[in-house]
């Protein structure tokens, strides 16, 4: 999440903008979302199709940085923070597009070699965030277990922060995500 530089798409998938309107005990929210079109069964609630268009019509569209603790130097890195093409994207999980972390994948390594992305890397190599991540600093990225004692990971408290700023549609602690790690 916080490594994140980029965006993949595949350029022959179908995409879809969509209104999505999702109904909680509270009140009612509208989200505009932009996935595959064969990933709308994933979506919570009613939806309504604002445009259709190829992977191909979106690369290059930039995008907000979702959490600001790395900085990113559009100037050094035009390609940050925008929508690349990856022919390793698919639609048979997630949104049909993928956040790219050039420290953290093969595929995202590629992109970053390719593009000349910005390469973040805030955790140490025993597994902690750095101080650049403030409030996530020096607190475990997963949970580990020892043979005394269990390290709490930090994704609930990353959980939280993203509905606290409205930047999450779904989340679920018993997600797996496939990424190489150990």
């Amino acid at each position: 999440m916080f490594a994140n530089v980029a965006l993949a798409c595949g350029e022959d998938i179908d995409y879809v903008l969509v209104n999505n309107t999702v109904k909680t005990k509270e009140n009612t929210l509208t989200h505009k979302l932009l996935l595959a079109e064969a990933r709308l069964s994933i979506l919570d609630g009613e939806y309504e199709v604002l445009e259709k268009f190829k992977g191909a019509d979106i690369v290059g569209t930039e995008y907000e940085q979702i959490l600001k603790y790395c900085v990113i130097d559009k100037e050094k890195h035009p390609n940050a923070l925008t929508i690349l093409p990856g022919n390793f994207v698919t639609t048979t999980d997630g949104s049909g597009i993928v956040h790219l972390a050039p420290a953290f994948g093969e595929d995202d390594y590629q992109m970053y070699l390719k593009h000349e992305l910005p390469f973040l890397q805030p955790v140490t190599p025993d597994g902690h965030f750095t101080e650049e991540l403030k409030e996530f600093s020096g607190k475990a990225i997963k949970t580990f277990k020892y043979d005394d004692r269990t390290e709490e990971g930090s994704d609930k408290d990353i959980i939280i922060l993203l509905k606290q700023l409205g930047k999450v549609y779904r989340s679920s602690m018993d997600y797996v995500h496939n990424y190489p790690h150990c």
